[in-house]
């Protein structure tokens, strides 16, 4: 009895501290949550952001942006009640006044190198200047008049949003493009360069280390041959093995997942000597040098898939090919989506295709393959690399400029996407839903960079001035669109 005695205690006092815990833990949470700053923000219909998977988003409708206990921002929708889930910091995009908010803790990279960190909303309403913010790990934002690649392929303004995934490969979004680039690339402005694999600001001849502002999980590791290579000069620059002294050397070299790279007899000089193992490409490339050193080709075959930028029509496909032995029969993109596919036979001494006639706000998914005649002459398929990219909903906006007091005229400002070429398209003014009057659209004007303006009129006063889009056509098909712009008469 005593035993048990004992033993029950015991068990009590456990009890009684799990118990004291459990209170302890529910008051700390309580007080953390009178203490925690309720963060809520108004914005207007066709904002355009990003959500938690960095998929476009432009609802149709005014909502509220809060930031909840789990640090993340969540939209709702006022009229649905439709809610999304957005991330820690958020960026967002007003194409009415082309201003720029981010939500959340961000950092300004200031030319200098100084760093300015700014929290909760912070709006950037001139993005003709340029400006560079550190959004999270491995996250910027570059704001100009003027973004660029090193190719020209990519051209944007106002602002650029980039993610970078661990391997350095980048998704750049805003309301204009959606592009995925596999391989690193530069992006340049009037003031900087930024080379977004090795996450490094370039301003004039300073080098800023952007890693150092709160870290990186960025695992690329630049190799050699990207540093040095010229690769449209690869073939006669590289030949042999390793040999300094002139004695053979069979020096087989290796790709980068390890494939042999074999050198039957090795150089042959010191003088044409060079490194083979430097022409691993990937595992792309096998390189079978032969006896001779001259005419060797230590880069027999390559094809890669560089990226894929988007607009709402088309798709512009970045690749390069390597084929000097000509094993290639065909070089081929596959292109698929919901009810689409397509196969582009591909020029091997091109290195951009652009797809044209596409939906918007679609994603298409690119296979990239080429057919090689082997040894034995036979034909075999081969599938290189798969990228998928989604194209951009119609970048159209209308802005309600002024309302006439007692001439009842209602003047207004249309941009329309210049990608997506309307056949036809009317603008139409409601006073509380019932239509007072209507004009067909000036196309060629309204897809210039100031937009067409006009008037409208009405008879009947109202509450709700709305002007809107509506009996739009595209390659002779009806597009349904909610581009329009409210105004409270009051």
């Amino acid at each position: 009895m005593r035993s048990l005695a004992a033993g029950n205690k015991k068990r009590f006092a456990i009890f009684a501290i799990i118990i004291i815990i459990i209170i302890i833990l529910l008051i700390t949470c309580l007080r953390l949550a009178l203490n925690h700053e309720v963060e809520e923000y108004q914005i207007e219909s066709n904002v355009t952001l990003y959500d938690s998977e960095y998929e476009p988003l432009q609802p149709e409708e005014a909502g509220t942006i809060t930031k909840k206990w789990d640090g993340n921002y969540y939209l709702t929708l006022d009229n649905t009640n439709e809610t999304y889930k957005l991330n820690p910091e958020v960026v967002s995009y007003n194409g009415n006044n082309s201003q720029v908010t981010l939500y959340g803790d961000v950092f300004k990279v200031l030319l200098d190198g100084q760093v300015e960190k700014y929290s909760k909303d912070t709006t950037i309403r001139n993005t003709s200047e340029d400006a560079f913010y550190k959004i999270a790990d491995r996250q910027y934002l570059m704001i100009s008049n003027s973004i660029k690649n090193e190719s020209g392929s990519i051209s944007t303004s106002k602002y650029l949003y980039i993610i970078i995934d661990k391997s350095g490969n980048t998704l750049l979004l805003n309301n204009e493009i959606y592009a995925r680039t596999i391989n690193p690339i530069v992006l340049s402005t009037s003031s900087y360069r930024f080379d977004i694999a090795n996450e490094k600001l370039i301003v004039g001849n300073e080098e800023i280390n952007l890693k150092d502002i709160i870290g990186s999980t960025n695992e690329y590791v630049e190799k050699e041959e990207e540093k040095d290579m010229d690769w449209q000069n690869l073939i006669p620059e590289y030949n042999g093995g390793t040999s300094e002294n002139g004695s053979d050397n069979s020096g087989n070299g290796q790709n980068a997942d390890g494939s042999v790279i074999n050198n039957q007899g090795g150089a042959q000089s010191g003088t044409n000597a060079g490194t083979s193992g430097n022409a691993g490409n990937g595992g792309d490339t096998i390189i079978n040098n032969s006896n001779s050193s001259t005419n060797q080709t230590p880069l027999s075959k390559s094809v890669s898939l560089r990226g894929a930028i988007a607009t709402s029509s088309y798709i512009d496909i970045e690749y390069a090919v390597q084929d000097p032995q000509n094993r290639y029969q065909t070089v081929y993109a596959f292109v698929e989506a919901v009810g689409y596919e397509n196969t582009i036979a591909l020029d091997k001494n091109a290195t951009t295709y652009r797809l044209t006639d596409l939906e918007p706000n679609t994603e298409y998914k690119i296979t990239l393959g080429y057919k090689e005649i082997t040894e034995d002459n036979e034909v075999v398929d081969n599938i290189e690399d798969v990228l998928s990219v989604r194209t951009t909903k119609i970048n159209a906006s209308i802005d309600i400029t002024r309302v006439g007091t007692g001439s009842k005229k209602v003047y207004f400002n249309l941009k329309l996407d210049q990608n997506y070429a309307f056949d036809y398209a009317k603008i139409a003014l409601y006073v509380d839903g019932v239509k007072e009057s209507d004009m067909d659209v000036n196309l060629t004007q309204a897809v210039k960079t100031d937009g067409w303006s006009n008037v409208l009129t009405y008879e009947n006063y109202g509450s709700e001035i709305t002007v809107q889009l509506e009996g739009t056509s595209h390659d002779g098909s009806v597009v349904n669109t909610n581009i329009q712009a409210k105004y409270r008469n009051y």
